[in-house]
């Protein structure tokens, strides 16, 4: 899961839910729990976001697990830091 889509929720919608009538925002600190919980039901380290050795053995494909981790940590360093978040204008009142 790509992370850095999480503060492009984090402000508040532009317009308020029919259902609710009011506004919404994610709120990360809720949001964290759950987050960590799919990971873990995945079979996925919460830390990295990256599939356990074990899960990988359980699928057949525990080959793959130090060819995947030493890519994805060589991709990682090369990666620039992310911009900072800036709000979503507020396009309507």
């Amino acid at each position: 899961m790509d992370e850095t889509v999480l503060p492009s929720y984090e402000y508040l919608e532009n317009w308020p839910s029919p259902l609710l009538g009011k506004r919404h925002a994610l709120d990360r600190k809720q949001f964290k729990p759950v987050m960590d919980d799919y990971y873990r039901h995945q079979g996925w380290d919460v830390e990295t976001g990256w599939p356990t050795e074990e899960r990988l053995v359980a699928l057949g494909m525990g080959d793959a697990y130090a060819p995947m981790v030493s890519g994805a940590r060589q991709a990682k360093d090369r990666l620039p830091a992310p911009p900072p978040a800036a709000p979503v204008p507020l396009i309507h009142g």
